[in-house]
């Protein structure tokens, strides 16, 4: 790992030069500072994290959805079967002026157990079931995971701002592995998909890394995005097996998705940044 000192230094600095907020150690010995932000302004900091994470047993899950609609922002609905998952993230969420640092990040993921997962819409079988999603970046799924891990930042809001967003993400390293099948089923049916970067996907993944910056506003704004240093080593020995059925009557959403897919193993690194 280097750059120990990255985040610190840029933290303060940016926040000096870019929302003119004064700096001042909190006392005369201590390397620490104060910093009274204005409203809308969010500073996150993430640095200097390990994860180990390990499964050998199988997991099996079974689940049932209803709903009527999906309105809010970054809602989601999910059934889900995940053997082994490290993940580091920040998100911000109808926030003016965001500033936000990952740094230094080492992942270990292994899965060897088998991972099962069905979902339906009720106690009878049949889809999953909804009118409207409507809000952005709103998520429904049915997946199964052998082993994932993940770095991102994601920004929603309404934008317009001259600067919306600096998002930094550095010194990264993961390793993840599978060795356990991987099963899923599931169906989703909804009338409409409208909610911006929205999405409707029923997946089965042996192993996947990925590293992703995402602003999403209504307006647009002037984002700052870097993604640097990332080292990523993602391997699948198992069966992955993915049976899935999707419906939707209307899809208008800027940026949504819907899709059915079975990978065996991926590595992605990734930068968006979408208006409506």
């Amino acid at each position: 790992m280097q750059c120990s000192n990255f985040l610190p230094s840029l933290k303060v600095t940016l926040a000096a030069l870019l929302i003119g907020v004064p700096l001042a150690p909190a006392n005369a010995t201590d390397k620490s500072y104060d910093i009274d932000l204005p409203d809308g302004v969010s500073i996150s900091v993430v640095n200097d994290v390990s994860q180990v994470t390990k499964n050998t047993e199988t997991v099996f899950n079974l689940g049932f959805l209803g709903f009527d609609d999906l309105l809010g922002d970054a809602t989601s609905a999910t059934v889900q079967a995940t053997g082994a998952a490290s993940s580091v993230s920040i998100a911000n969420i109808n926030i003016g002026v965001t500033f936000s640092f990952i740094n230094q990040v080492y992942q270990s993921t292994t899965n060897k157990g088998d991972v099962i997962n069905i979902g339906l819409g009720d106690i009878d079988g049949g889809a999953i079931k909804f009118d409207d999603i409507k809000g952005n970046v709103s998520a429904v799924q049915v997946a199964a995971t052998g082993a994932v891990s993940g770095a991102s930042i994601t920004n929603i809001g309404d934008g317009g701002y001259a600067l919306g967003n600096i998002a930094i993400i550095n010194d990264v390293e993961s390793y993840t592995k599978n060795s356990g099948g991987v099963l899923n089923v599931g169906a989703i049916s909804a009338s409409n998909l409208e909610g911006v970067a929205s999405s409707i996907s029923i997946s089965a993944t042996g192993a996947a890394t990925s590293v992703a910056i995402a602003n999403i506003t209504q307006h647009p704004t002037t984002n700052v995005n870097i993604v640097n240093d990332i080292s990523s080593t993602t391997t699948n020995k198992g069966t992955v097996i993915n049976v899935g059925a999707a419906h939707v009557g209307d899809l208008s959403g800027t940026a949504s998705s819907v899709s059915i897919s079975a990978t065996g193993a991926s590595s992605a690194v990734s930068i968006s940044n979408i208006v409506k």
